[in-house]
């Protein structure tokens, strides 16, 4: 079983996780949230990473097209000119998003259990979403990412317990003044 507040820790990271590796400095969000569902499905792949503990495994799945808008779109977070980004820049950069997206469960859950072990990005179609039900997760929820710039990204989450999870993400530490470095 997993507690309210891990869940809610869980959906935290990946909205964490969406805002560093999805939104550009010149982006603007209008929403970034939990939603009920993401069907029907209108984007054709799927970036997947995982994260894997003794207690649990968990995957995020981000969802995309192929088409010019999102290619640009990941061309200004990679500060690529858009004509200049070929196929292989493109799938490297949905992966790196990906991971950075992964990269903050990574390093949060490390703060509360050992062992944790991350997966490289796998792209796959989207409708292997549709099979969620076969993992028996303890959790899945899924999320929306609407962008000023008329992008819009999709992600859900799926969680399968070994044991019982409960936590809560810990607060970032502030880093301590340790005073200026001169130069003589």
């Amino acid at each position: 079983m997993i507690s309210e507040r891990a869940k809610q820790a869980l959906n935290d990271m990946v909205l964490q996780g969406m805002r560093s590796a999805l939104i550009g400095p010149a982006d603007t969000v209008l929403s970034l949230e939990p939603v009920a569902d993401i069907a029907p499905v209108t984007e054709q792949e799927v970036v997947m990473l995982s994260v894997a503990s003794y207690q649990f495994r968990l995957m995020i799945l981000i969802y995309f097209s192929r088409d010019e808008a999102t290619r640009n779109h990941y061309a200004a977070l990679t500060r690529v000119q858009p004509e200049n980004m070929d196929a292989q820049m493109f799938h490297d950069a949905i992966a790196e998003s990906g991971n950075m997206c992964c990269g903050t469960f990574n390093r949060e859950l490390g703060r509360a259990f050992e062992h944790i072990g991350m997966s490289t990005p796998n792209m796959m179609d989207s409708r292997c979403a549709e099979h969620f039900s076969l993992l028996h997760y303890g959790h899945l929820q899924h999320f929306a990412l609407h962008l000023q710039s008329g992008m819009r990204f999709r992600a859900s989450l799926c969680v399968t317990e070994y044991q019982d999870l409960d936590f809560e993400l810990a607060p970032a530490a502030v880093p301590e003044s340790t005073g200026e470095l001169e130069f003589f």
